[in-house]
């Protein structure tokens, strides 16, 4: 079952601009738990190898959940117009709309959480792409509208459920409840002081749904500029890994030589090789 608890703002959001740091140049731009990679970087990349892989699965694991809860967006939309759950007539059909938007819910929050983690984890100390926060932001207003929608359905399953039978009372049971209300005579109701009506905020119904759009172009160029930078750090590491182990097999020096003559260097000492 989905938890009750809507969405929250998160504080990460609230304060973008003050948790940026400064860091060290060269360093791994990672940091988690509060605690900055100090790994020192070489080339162009701006995380490590290992937070570059955990960069391309952390993203992998968050795309996911945005397919799938795209996918079920377009399904439930349906029902932010509560004409289209008045003509659901049976409990099946309801239970069904019911399962489904709590599958969305799901896989949305999940893709929130996701998002939520990778800027905490990887853009502690730079901004985050313009069109990850937007689509961030999107979600969390999705699944508030979700959990409307699923308030409408839950009022519309207690609609078309039959109210429980009365027990039949026996002869005398009928005979005895009878006698009772002779005996207590009748019932005083207390006049009504006073009258009190909860309105809720005003919604207009013609106002379109943040359901109704799904991922937009910036939001989806986000994604698009998140998996190739992953890709090409980890193309860049492996062909770092491949380039060292070509050098030492051509090293025709061995590792002796190699390391008395890089300490002759290092000891002005060049004119000696």
């Amino acid at each position: 079952m989905v938890s009750r608890t809507r969405a929250s703002k998160s504080p990460h959001r609230q304060a973008t601009k003050t948790r940026i740091k400064s860091r060290p140049p060269l360093t791994c731009r990672a940091e988690t738990a509060g605690n900055p990679c100090r790994k020192r970087l070489t080339g162009w990349v701006w995380l490590c190898c290992e937070h570059a892989k955990e960069y391309q699965e952390s993203y992998e694991r968050y795309k996911a959940a945005s397919v799938s809860a795209e996918y079920l967006r377009d399904i439930i939309m349906v029902w932010a117009d509560k004409a289209a759950i008045t003509v659901m007539r049976t409990l099946v059909e309801v239970n069904n709309a019911i399962k489904m938007t709590e599958t969305y819910i799901e896989c949305a929050e999940e893709e929130l959480r996701g998002r939520e983690l990778h800027t905490l984890i990887f853009f502690a100390h730079v901004e985050p792409d313009p069109g990850h926060v937007q689509r961030t932001r999107h979600v969390e207003t999705c699944i508030q509208h979700a959990y409307n929608i699923l308030d409408d359905l839950r009022t519309r399953v207690a609609d078309l459920t039959p109210p429980e039978p009365r027990p039949r009372m026996t002869r005398n049971q009928r005979r005895k409840q009878k006698a009772r209300a002779l005996r207590e005579g009748p019932v005083e109701l207390p006049g009504i002081l006073c009258a009190s009506i909860s309105i809720g905020p005003y919604i207009d119904e013609d106002e379109e749904s943040p359901l109704a759009s799904g991922m937009d172009k910036e939001e989806w160029l986000a994604d698009l500029r998140t998996e190739r930078e992953a890709e090409e750090m980890l193309r860049w590491y492996a062909e770092q890994g491949n380039s060292e182990e070509e050098d030492e097999e051509l090293d025709p020096m061995g590792p002796f030589v190699a390391s008395l003559v890089d300490h002759l260097l290092r000891l002005g000492l060049a004119h000696r090789i």
